[in-house]
C-alpha cells in the first residue's frame, strides 16, 4: 500500500529548477563545496553516507519554518533557499536578454505563417505607414503587414529626450525638469519610460554578445545601493526601502546589471490572497509558492529579528566601548550574521519601514543576490579569469559561491571581501597615501628597477596576503593593503 506523508510530497531539501541547485555547503575548503545537499527525513548517516560528499549533510531547525542543513565535514550551517525562485529572479534579470517577437503572416493557411518577416526572399516591402513604419507584403498570399515600429513611435517633441535624459543622470529633481523643458508632469514621465526602455535595449544589445567574447580576464566589484522611497499616504508615512546590487567592471566601469528588490509585475493584492489560500505562511521558507516576495507576515518576523540585532549591539556596547577599527568592524559583522535566524539575510527591517501598497511587490534581498550572480554567470560564460570584490556581506558570499561553485574549484574565479576604512579624516587620509607611495618606493628598489609598476603591486600584494590573519568565526583570511590609487585604507579578505 502507498504511503502519502507529506515527507514524500515536500522533499526536506527542494530540487534543481534549470539545471540551479544552491544548496550545498559553501565553504570553499569543505568537499561538501559545490555538492548539493541528498538528505531524505530520518535516513541514517552513519558510516559512508556520513562522510561522503552529498550525503553528509544534516537537517536542523533554526527557527520557526525555517530549516537549515548543517555540513557534517565541516560543521557549517546554511540556509535552505527555494531553486525555483532563483531562476524566477534569473529569469527576471535576464528578461531583456530575450530574442524580441517574431513577426509573420497572419493568415494561419499560409506558408509563410510561421515565418518571420526577417528572413529573406518570404516578403517584400511594401511602402510605409502614416507613422514611417514599414509594410510588408507576403510573396505567397499576398497579405500585407506592419512591421516593427521605430524608437521614436508616437513622439512629437524628440528634441528634449538628450535634455531629459541628461537632467535625469545628474538628479535634477523632476519639477525642475518640467519647468527647463516646458513640459507637464504626464509628458515627463512618458519620456521616462522611452528612456528606460531606450537603455534597456542598449544593454541588451552590449550584453547579448558577452557569450560569444573570449575575454582573458575581469575584475569586478559587487555591492548594493539602498533607495528611500518617501510616503505616498498621508496616514502612513513610514518610507519604503529598495536594495539593488550592481557588478561593476573595474576597469571599463561598465555595470552588469543594477537589479533591484523590486518586481513590478507582481500583483500584491492577487499574490496576498492566493498565499493566503495556499496556506503559504503556514510552509517552510524554501518551499513557499511565493518564497522570494515579501509578505506581511515576512515583515513582522524581519520586525522582531531588527529588534534582537538592537539588543544584542546595546549588550555590547555595554560590556566594552564600540570600537572604530576594521578589526572590530569586521568582528561585529561575523557575531550578527551568527545570530541571524538565516545568516545569508542581512538586511532587515524597522518599524520605520514598509512594503509597498500596489504596483509591484518587494522581493527578499538574498534571492535577488542569488539571481544577480546567475544572471553574471549566464552573460560571461567565455570569460578565462574572474575576479570579484565583495562588500562583507554573508548573503553577497554565499551567492556568489553558489553560481561559481565550479570555478572556484577550478581556480579560475576569486572572490575577495573588501572593507574600507570610511570614517579616517582627510590628513588621516593622506598621511596613508603618502606612506603607500614610500612603501611602493622601497619595494620597487628591493623587486628590481626593471619591473613594471603593476608587478611590483602585485609582489607587496602577495607579501601582504602571506601575513594575512584570521578573523571571524568563519576564519577568513585578512590582510591590509594600502591602495596607492584611492584615498583610503583597504583590507580585502580572501573568500
Amino acid at each position: 500500500m502507498e504511503q502519502n506523508s507529506s515527507e514524500e510530497i515536500v522533499p526536506p531539501v527542494p530540487a534543481a529548477s534549470f539545471g540551479i541547485n544552491v544548496n550545498f555547503c559553501k565553504n570553499p575548503h569543505c568537499a561538501n563545496f559545490g555538492v548539493p545537499a541528498d538528505v531524505v527525513k530520518h535516513r541514517r548517516r552513519k558510516g559512508a553516507m556520513g562522510v561522503t560528499p552529498g550525503t553528509a549533510y544534516g537537517l536542523v531547525g533554526v527557527a520557526k519554518n525555517r530549516p537549515a542543513l548543517k555540513c557534517l565535514l565541516c560543521e557549517e550551517i546554511f540556509s535552505i533557499k527555494s531553486n525555483v525562485t532563483v531562476t524566477e529572479e534569473l529569469a527576471r534579470f535576464g528578461a531583456h536578454l530575450a530574442p524580441q517577437s517574431a513577426i509573420f503572416c497572419k493568415s494561419i493557411s499560409c506558408p509563410n505563417h510561421s515565418i518571420s518577416i526577417d528572413t529573406p526572399g518570404a516578403y517584400q516591402r511594401f511602402g510605409t505607414t502614416a507613422a514611417g513604419t514599414i509594410r510588408y507584403r507576403c510573396r505567397f498570399c499576398c497579405g500585407t503587414l506592419t512591421g516593427r515600429p521605430k524608437a521614436l513611435h508616437r513622439q512629437r517633441i524628440t528634441a528634449q529626450n538628450k535634455t531629459i535624459l541628461m537632467a535625469l543622470t545628474n538628479k535634477m529633481p523632476l519639477r525642475r525638469i518640467c519647468k527647463v523643458a516646458g513640459i507637464n508632469a504626464v509628458t515627463l514621465y512618458s519620456k521616462i519610460n522611452f528612456l528606460h526602455k531606450q537603455c534597456v535595449a542598449f544593454a541588451a544589445h552590449r550584453e547579448a554578445g558577452l557569450k560569444d567574447r573570449d575575454i582573458l580576464r575581469l575584475y569586478i566589484s559587487v555591492d548594493r545601493q539602498v533607495y528611500f522611497n518617501n510616503w505616498g499616504d498621508e496616514s502612513d508615512r513610514r518610507n519604503i526601502t529598495i536594495w539593488a546590487v550592481g557588478s561593476a567592471d573595474n576597469v571599463s566601469g561598465y555595470v552588469f546589471g543594477m537589479h533591484p528588490n523590486f518586481d513590478q509585475s507582481a500583483d500584491p493584492i492577487q499574490i496576498k490572497l492566493d498565499a493566503a489560500v495556499g496556506g503559504d505562511s503556514m510552509l517552510p521558507y524554501p518551499h513557499r509558492g511565493f518564497a522570494r516576495l515579501w509578505l506581511p507576515d515576512d515583515d513582522q518576523a524581519s520586525l522582531a529579528s531588527k529588534m534582537a540585532e538592537y539588543g544584542r549591539k546595546a549588550a555590547k556596547a555595554r560590556q566594552s566601548p564600540v570600537g572604530k577599527s576594521i578589526e572590530y568592524v569586521v568582528e561585529d559583522a561575523c557575531e550578527a550574521a551568527a545570530i541571524r535566524e538565516d545568516v545569508e539575510i542581512s538586511t532587515l527591517k524597522g518599524d520605520n519601514e514598509k512594503l509597498p501598497d500596489a504596483n509591484g511587490m518587494l522581493v527578499h534581498e538574498e534571492y535577488c543576490l542569488y539571481g544577480h550572480f546567475q544572471f553574471l554567470k549566464t552573460i560571461l560564460p567565455s570569460t578565462g579569469k574572474l575576479r570579484f570584490f565583495l562588500d562583507q556581506d554573508s548573503g553577497i558570499r554565499a551567492a556568489c559561491f553558489a553560481a561559481f561553485s565550479k570555478e572556484v574549484q577550478a581556480r579560475t574565479v576569486d572572490a575577495f571581501y573588501v572593507k574600507t576604512a570610511k570614517e579616517i579624516t582627510i590628513d588621516k587620509k593622506r598621511s596613508l597615501i603618502s606612506a603607500s607611495n614610500k612603501r611602493f618606493t622601497e619595494a620597487r628598489m628591493a623587486y628590481g628597477m626593471n619591473l613594471s609598476e603593476d608587478e611590483v603591486k602585485i609582489l607587496m600584494m602577495k607579501a601582504e596576503i602571506a601575513k594575512s590573519v584570521r578573523i571571524g568565526q568563519w576564519n577568513d583570511n585578512w590582510c591590509a593593503i594600502l591602495s596607492l590609487r584611492c584615498q583610503s585604507q583597504k583590507k580585502p579578505c580572501a573568500g
